[in-house]
């Protein structure tokens, strides 16, 4: 009787098919684990991101906070410059958007900072940064949505990230900007609207850091809850909508669909 047959398929049996069974369970457990930690890896790396980008915008908040109580801003509120401009405004108006630049040199970040008096004057002083904000006059700005949402919150931040508002921000550069009330700190009446525009490159040296040095094809995005895209890291898709499923740009937004988030709506 010829064994061979015997013991080959003794072989295969006893000793090829456990071995190999035993590396594909062997595979599939690793490859679990590893994707396990890469996600938990990820997930603390994200986390972590997300708290940086927060701190900035906190940072800027505070920057505010101190602006709208100094006495720069409220004096300025509070001169009542004909908008229409006479001499003595003109001077008036003058020598307090002088005085309003030292604000910009608080951080950075802040490139231009505009004022409006309650009386519809117009105070401004920017930094030789690109800008993007549209000076509207005060009557046209007060029928704007994010007028209406900058009163609700009561001299808390609103924000408005890049694209979101095309007809009052602009689209020629990623500008994050912020609209609070300046209110009287001895009364806190309203003395007007005051509006800051702020460069996106300390949310971009975050995200250039997370994405490391080494050049393997990664790429980020900054998408609102509507998906808009306000920052993209290789800047092809920013201020386009993703589509949900395919992640491929569905249309670009139209300024007459941008109705501007609530305060800190814009997410990562």
């Amino acid at each position: 009787m010829n064994l061979r047959p015997k013991l080959l398929l003794a072989f295969i049996l006893l000793i090829v098919v456990p071995v190999a069974s035993s590396g594909v369970v062997s595979f599939l457990y690793y490859e679990h684990l590893l994707e396990k930690k890469y996600n938990e890896q990820t997930e603390m790396t994200m986390h972590a991101v997300g708290s940086n980008i927060r701190n900035f915008f906190d940072e800027m908040n505070r920057l505010t906070d101190a602006s709208l109580t100094s006495s720069v801003v409220q004096e300025t509120l509070k001169l009542n410059a004909d908008p229409n401009g006479g001499a003595s405004s003109l001077i008036a108006k003058g020598q307090a958007e002088k005085e309003m630049g030292e604000l910009l040199f608080q951080n950075p970040a802040m490139s231009y900072i505009i004022l409006y008096a309650n009386n519809g004057a117009l105070f401004r002083s920017t930094r030789n940064d690109p800008t993007t904000f549209k000076p509207v006059t005060y009557e046209r700005l007060k029928f704007h949505p994010s007028y209406a949402k900058a009163e609700r919150l009561n001299a808390k931040p609103l924000w408005i990230g890049p694209y979101e508002q095309e007809e009052l921000t602009g689209k020629e550069y990623s500008l994050f900007t912020q609209m609070r009330v300046v209110k009287d700190r001895d009364s806190l009446d309203n003395l007007g609207i005051m509006v800051t525009q702020f460069k996106s490159s300390g949310v971009d040296d975050i995200l250039t850091n997370f994405r490391g040095s080494l050049s393997d094809g990664s790429r980020y995005y900054i998408v609102n809850q509507r998906g808009l895209v306000l920052l993209d890291s290789e800047t092809k898709l920013a201020g386009q909508v993703l589509d949900g499923k395919s992640y491929l740009p569905r249309a670009r937004i139209s300024p007459t669909r941008a109705s501007g988030p609530s305060s800190r709506e814009s997410t990562a």
